[in-house]
């Protein structure tokens, strides 16, 4: 079973006990045994109906061939006290089908007296079936809802064991469906152990033992306690705090992420660009300076642009170095982040196309996936080399070519 119906039955649950739960009885309606013929089902109809308060109504059964898959269906309007049920004439085949479809149709007629309904038909039949069991008919829902008729042995084969039995179904809640909606009912009205099973066939009881392993938590008595809320709250404040001292651990892993590397590196990246432009624009307005037909004069322009080139490149060098430290530490993060991935985050190809000017933070649009360029800014024509390659290909290519050399 999904135990997504979980929730979806205690909404319902929940809507018919606020609705009507005041004058509902706590009573367990006993299963019927063997009567199929007309007159027993009229009087059986009547019983069922005077079960839930609605015996004033007339029930005229009929049996008349319905659309594959329906078992029965039942005449709704409010005008007078006679109310007409179809029942397909195969569900006649199967007594326990039989019951389950009355108390099915008959389930619908008290929800519409009550003014009850879901969103959709589908729904409602769900709902319906979900009614049945809440009205005090989840026994007869339990052992009639499926039913695996053995073979007919008029029926001529040439090897009598592979004869296929068939299974009859009926309803819209299946055997663990109703097993689950029918101890959930009669865990809330504190029904004792020995009423419950008392009438029901034996895969009724296999289905019920399943349901107990499988959805027990949802089934304890502790859910009477007038203090279970509290305690409950109370618990998962624990639950919170708990996971908010995590959360806080996380918090201060960021703080000290951002001052201890990403401010460092963000100012190293700026500032390197910054110096570099600087250094550009005043090795190009010294060429211009520099410009003369006095030989010796050229000479001693060349010499100071050396010692410029010099300083320069001994400060590109610290740059380098410093780069090449921060793409190592870089490079063991993003791999251990691509390796692991707790997050469940991945590399977007499109996250490195759009790039902003390291000068003026001007954004500009790079095509993706591309080698190295050189990219231009468009407002203060800062040139800076770039390329949008996925950085952990580039990573997992550079280790593989250390390895090798």
């Amino acid at each position: 079973m999904n135990d997504t119906f979980v929730s979806a039955f205690l909404e319902k649950l929940i809507v018919l006990e606020k609705s009507t739960g005041h004058f509902v009885q706590y009573k367990i309606m006993p299963p019927f045994q063997g009567a199929q013929d007309l007159l027993s089902i009229q009087k059986i109809a009547k019983e069922i109906a005077a079960f839930v308060g609605i015996d004033k109504l007339v029930f005229s059964i009929s049996f008349v061939k319905q659309q594959p898959k329906v078992g029965g269906i039942i005449e709704l309007s409010h005008n007078g006290d006679m109310v007409f049920i179809e029942i397909d004439p195969s569900v006649t085949q199967h007594p326990q089908a039989l019951y389950a479809t009355l108390c099915h149709e008959i389930s619908h007629k008290w929800l519409h007296l009550h003014g009850i309904s879901a969103v959709n038909s589908y729904d409602n039949e769900i709902l319906t079936d979900i009614t049945a069991v809440y009205l005090g008919f989840g026994k007869i829902m339990l052992n009639g809802c499926e039913e695996t008729a053995k073979p007919d042995p008029k029926v001529k084969s040439s090897d009598p064991a592979k004869k296929p039995a068939s299974n009859f179904s009926v309803g819209y809640l299946n055997r663990d469906q109703l097993a689950f909606t029918y101890s959930l009912v009669c865990s809330m009205r504190k029904i004792p152990k020995e009423e419950i099973l008392k009438g029901l066939t034996e895969v009724s009881l296999r289905a019920l033992r399943a349901c107990h392993i499988n959805y027990g938590q949802y089934l304890k008595q502790v859910y009477h306690s007038l203090e279970f809320g509290d305690e409950s709250q109370i618990e998962l404040n624990k639950r919170f705090r708990d996971i908010q001292r995590r959360l806080a651990t996380l918090d201060k892993f960021f703080t000290y992420l951002k001052k201890v590397f990403i401010e460092p590196f963000t100012h190293f990246y700026s500032q390197s660009h910054m110096t570099l432009r600087n250094f550009d624009e005043s090795v190009t307005q010294k060429r211009k300076e520099s410009i003369t037909f006095d030989p010796a004069l050229h000479y001693l322009n060349m010499v100071q642009l050396s010692v410029d080139f010099d300083e320069m490149s001994s400060t590109i060098k610290g740059f380098e170095r410093k780069a090449e430290e921060l793409i190592h530490l870089s490079n063991n993060v993003a791999l251990s982040i691509n390796r692991n991935n707790v997050i469940n985050s991945f590399e977007d190809p499109e996250m490195y196309t759009i790039v902003k000017c390291p000068i003026d933070e001007t954004k500009i649009r790079l095509p993706k996936n591309s080698g190295n360029i050189v990219v231009k800014c468009p407002k203060c024509n800062y040139s800076f080399a770039y390329n949008t390659k996925s950085i952990i290909k580039d990573v997992m290519e550079n280790r593989g070519n250390n390895r090798r050399n």
